[in-house]
């Protein structure tokens, strides 16, 4: 899906690949192990009382709730407002450098290697060009320090 908005002289669009990303996370349903998915900021190393792995329930919840947060992103008047709302430079088109995220997913995966780092996926607004930006869906690593 595209939507192009006129400003002035420019026409600045968003692009998204619906059909896409809704397969893609229809599909990390059938990623689910036992006991290989943590909520964002827990782990099983940390020693926790009440620490607790992702149950089946909990991580299929957690894809609904994505999806649902992605589909809300897509409708025009949504991609509308995402346009108009970007940050930008100061001649009125998009700074290549800027990202916002819009969802994410609370099934994560979490590593103990150098530090502690989690692995779960978002949904991003990218700007492509000055006057395209586009809505991906990317695997975040993060390790807060």
């Amino acid at each position: 899906m595209e939507v192009v908005i006129s400003e002035g002289k420019r026409n600045l669009k968003i692009s998204v690949d619906i059909d896409g990303i809704k397969s893609y996370i229809e599909n990390m349903r059938n990623d689910y192990e036992d006991e290989q998915y943590v909520w964002y900021g827990t782990s099983p190393e940390f020693g926790e009382a009440d620490f607790k792995y992702v149950s089946k329930e909990e991580f299929d919840a957690n894809i609904d709730k994505f999806m649902n947060s992605f589909l809300s992103h897509v409708t025009e008047d949504a991609l509308k407002r995402i346009v108009s709302q970007f940050p930008r430079k100061k001649n009125g088109t998009f700074n290549r450098r800027n990202v916002e995220e819009l969802a994410s997913c609370d099934n994560c995966i979490v590593i103990h290697e150098w530090h502690n780092t989690w692995i779960y996926y978002v949904i991003k607004v990218v700007a492509w060009d000055d006057t395209t930006l586009k809505i991906e869906l990317f695997k975040k690593t993060d390790t807060p320090c």
